[in-house]
């Protein structure tokens, strides 16, 4: 129920199904009627309003959820706008079950600051953060790894993600547009990531982008 792309919610599919609660504790009634799975959810705070989670607290409660991870923002913001952190706060305590935290984790800073202001929380859930900065488990974990160490690492990684995509897609500029995606996260982690970004974007074949990661790669300074 996190899902925020139009596509989907206006289905009453991902975020979509957070502003129907009956249709919500039909589904969870159905999957705890024949599965022995442990079951987690994922939801946003509302599709159009944070105040559309309260009514689901008590349906969430009546259920034994393995744990619930909450991206603290609204389905129609998509990847937009601020976080609501107050909302997050106020209605974490009341599940009953362990709360993960998801949303805008990119630094080790925004996992402290989710740790001070909700000290209770011991879950995350990092997405976008890991293909900004590949590094920030290492990060968590206290790993000390050097320039030289992290430019091998990331150029494995890319030559790797190349690979398969070479061998699952069919002509350079299928295979460049999938890696693409990747890059709209991945080069703000980057110096100049935007003109990286506007190099990839113009690769007409996979010479010409491996050329510009290659090149982003070995002058990448973080």
């Amino acid at each position: 129920m996190g899902c925020p792309f139009p596509m989907m919610t206006g289905r009453r599919l991902g975020a979509g199904l957070l502003t129907h609660p009956d249709e919500i504790a039909a589904l969870l009634e159905g999957i705890f009627a024949v599965t022995q799975l442990k079951i987690s959810v994922k939801c946003r705070l509302g599709q159009e309003s944070a105040a559309e989670f309260e009514p689901l607290i008590p349906i969430f409660n009546q259920f034994p959820l393995e744990e619930i991870i909450i991206h603290p923002r609204l389905g129609k913001q998509q990847y937009k706008g601020e976080i609501d952190i107050d909302a997050f706060v106020r209605y974490a305590p009341q599940l009953k079950y362990p709360v993960c935290y998801n949303g805008d984790l990119l630094t080790i800073a925004d996992i402290e600051n989710i740790q001070v202001v909700a000290p209770q929380i011991n879950r995350i859930m990092i997405g976008r953060g890991i293909l900004q900065n590949p590094f920030l488990l290492s990060e968590i974990r206290k790993q000390t790894l050097t320039k030289s160490e992290k430019r091998e690492m990331l150029c494995k990684f890319h030559l790797s993600i190349i690979e398969y995509c070479k061998q699952k897609y069919s002509g350079n500029l299928h295979v460049i547009k999938h890696l693409e995606e990747l890059w709209e996260y991945h080069s703000k982690g980057f110096n100049d990531g935007r003109k990286i970004y506007k190099q990839i974007k113009k690769s007409k074949t996979l010479t010409n982008y491996e050329t510009a990661i290659f090149k982003a790669i070995n002058d990448w300074d973080n």
